[in-house]
């Protein structure tokens, strides 16, 4: 951004930022903040894992961001010697696993540089996470400048780690949040016409996603316990053998995220009970598409997009007992009623965004 000054025309950045990202498995809602970095005149450049073969993801990004994936290294000196000549003013590592990305935190804060650790666990005070708290005051914690965590689920953990309230921020994670809100507004009239009743569940296939139960339940609810409403699940996992189409449940499988707004006019709530999520960009797609959601109270993301009652209602995560019934205070619903509930998870969603995500960056480079 260029702002002027009588004759002089100053960039409010001060000088091109030049950022690392040393990050895992891609996903579209990073790129989509990694773009949004990008314009503010900073020279990015990521390293990342190979593409999961579970989850073929098909990016496409910017010219202007230079992608590598951290395969095309023979070896790590290689790898140390790429991002040492990139000379990056600021480090972005996702997480603590992998052990190369470590040992070049240690090297650029060998070198006094700013270097941010991201994660969205969240503290549940195991006894591996006790050991955990042990090992990063020996091993972790002075390989990093800053931490950066997405909500109030992540910050004990963070503070346990040794981080002080300077040195956490908030805000991690970001959807494509206008591509998802233009969805919404271009789906508004079609749905004050004749509402979706269809749920949806998009993510991994899998146990933790609490997708046995929630299949299950739903295709035991009687024709007037459904109302009407049916099921879309997308994706794919280890439980994609147990979980097919019936007259009341459609199951797509896999798809990429840039084609998930376009089947937003064909749905009316997002359901989401997982037993394990450490956050669930997902909710806050399917906010920012103004829906309502029934989202489990284990989703890191339901402290910041799930008001009860006002979007959405609370699945409790360790029990889903109360599945059913949260199932039905939905199905029972008018269409006024959806309709503002949905209209209030639009408004929820702005409260982060790429754009706001990208200031975030550059504010902890600049102070």
């Amino acid at each position: 951004m260029w702002i002027y000054s009588g004759h002089y025309k100053i960039n409010k950045y001060k000088q091109l930022m030049k950022a690392l990202f040393l990050h895992t498995e891609l996903s579209g809602y990073f790129l989509s903040c990694v773009e949004h970095l990008s314009q503010k005149e900073i020279d990015v450049h990521v390293i990342h894992w190979p593409i999961n073969n579970d989850a073929p993801f098909q990016f496409s990004t910017d010219k202007s961001i230079n992608l590598k994936q951290k395969n095309v290294f023979k070896n790590f000196e290689e790898l140390e010697q790429d991002c040492l000549s990139f000379n990056p003013d600021i480090v972005y590592v996702s997480g603590w696993m992998d052990k190369q990305y470590l040992k070049l935190c240690s090297r650029f804060r060998d070198r006094n540089k700013l270097v941010i650790l991201a994660f969205d666990n969240q503290w549940k005070g195991t006894v591996k996470q006790y050991l955990g708290i042990i090992w990063s005051k020996i091993f972790l914690r002075k390989k990093f400048s800053h931490v950066w965590i997405p909500g109030v689920y992540q910050y004990i953990l963070a503070r346990k780690l040794g981080f002080n309230e300077s040195q956490i921020k908030f805000g991690l994670y970001s959807c494509d949040q206008k591509r998802f809100s233009d969805a919404y507004q271009s789906t508004l009239k079609q749905k004050l016409a004749n509402y979706p009743r269809n749920f949806i569940f998009t993510g991994r296939l899998s146990k933790e996603k609490g997708i046995l139960e929630l299949y299950e339940i739903f295709s035991n609810l009687t024709d007037d316990e459904r109302n009407g409403w049916k099921l879309i699940i997308i994706g794919t996992g280890p439980l994609k053998d147990l979980i097919t189409s019936n007259k009341n449940i459609d199951v797509r499988g896999f798809i990429q995220p840039q084609e998930l707004h376009n089947i937003i006019s064909e749905v009316g709530c997002h359901v989401l009970p997982s037993k394990i999520e450490p956050w669930g960009v997902a909710v806050h797609e399917f906010c920012s598409a103004g829906l309502p959601l029934l989202i489990s109270n284990s989703s890191g993301a339901s402290t910041a997009f799930l008001r009860i009652g006002i979007n959405g209602y609370s699945i409790n995560g360790k029990d889903l007992s109360d599945l059913k019934q949260n199932l039905l205070k939905i199905t029972r619903m008018k269409t006024s009623d959806l309709l503002e509930f949905g209209k209030n998870s639009n408004k929820l969603s702005f409260q982060i965004t790429p754009n706001i995500w990208a200031e975030t960056f550059v504010n902890i480079h600049n102070n």
